[in-house]
């Protein structure tokens, strides 16, 4: 036991420490008793804490089920053993209505509409043994689009200038093979009504016949000549305006040179009709 008494010691405590002293008996002297005070207040405390804390866990834990019970199953199937709960169902519930910013149509749209930029330069710098070879990488693009990826416009234009590119092809070869259809103005014409009605305008093609009259009457099938070049032209005006904004661009055919598809004698004027639709 102490020799001394501390000084905030009241006075009968400090009458008890002397008795005390005095007698020997330290069984329940001032020390003693505010040893025991101090372990009672340090108990009651501790009952205290739990009190508050035990309420304020269960609060928690009932505000986590609750939340548990608002997210969607999967994503709490997903999070359920994250360390991090609320954070990882952040992280998953973000609206699926917004698009990644390089989405899978976004990639489809953007290579297609590049191959149809490509186009002009290529066909221009094709002979009729390259041509097929040189638009290979467009039709490859085009083959592995579908409507929905790209939009149904776009795709079905896109598929009208693959069709014009065979006509194209068609007629450079006919030319070649018969030289006297390289003049013959109603073949020409009637490869000029194709392409109007393929992209569904006036594509200012002429064929550069004009009337003459002789000793046996008139005819409007002189002076014609080779527009393969004009042709090509056209199919490249056509691509570059459907890249841009998924349709054609020429101006309106005057009702004296739109066709009726199911009067066409010729099975290309039908299926241009057709294609053109």
């Amino acid at each position: 036991m102490p020799s001394r008494l501390p000084k905030e010691a009241k006075a009968e405590e400090q009458s008890e420490w002397l008795i005390t002293s005095a007698t020997g008996d330290i069984s329940y002297d001032w020390w003693t008793r505010n040893r025991l005070e101090s372990q009672t207040c340090t108990n009651r405390c501790r009952a205290v804490r739990r009190l508050l804390i035990v309420p304020l866990v269960s609060a928690v834990v009932l505000s986590s089920i609750k939340a548990s019970a608002a997210v969607d199953p999967k994503i709490h199937k997903l999070c359920a053993k994250a360390t991090d709960y609320v954070g990882c169902v952040k992280m998953n519930s973000s609206p699926t209505s917004v698009q990644p910013e390089n989405s899978a149509s976004d990639l489809a749209k953007n290579k297609l509409r590049d191959e149809l930029r490509k186009l002009g330069a290529r066909i221009e710098n094709s002979s009729l043994l390259t041509l097929s070879t040189n638009v290979r990488d467009f039709r490859d693009t085009l083959s592995l689009t579908k409507p929905e990826e790209v939009g149904a416009e776009l795709y079905k234009n896109a598929k009208i200038i693959d069709y014009a590119i065979d006509r194209l092809r068609t007629y450079w070869d006919d030319t070649i093979s018969n030289s006297f259809l390289e003049t013959k103005c109603r073949y020409m014409r009637g490869t000029v009504s194709i392409f109007n009605t393929l992209f569904s305008g006036d594509t200012s093609l002429s064929t550069y016949c004009v009337r003459s009259c002789a000793l046996f009457g008139c005819s409007d099938n002189y002076g014609g000549r080779n527009i393969r070049g004009e042709l090509a032209n056209v199919i490249s005006k056509a691509a570059v305006n459907v890249a841009d904004s998924d349709r054609f661009n020429f101006p309106p055919l005057p009702i004296d040179k739109k066709l009726d598809c199911g009067k066409q004698a010729t099975k290309a004027l039908f299926d241009a009709c057709m294609a053109g639709k």
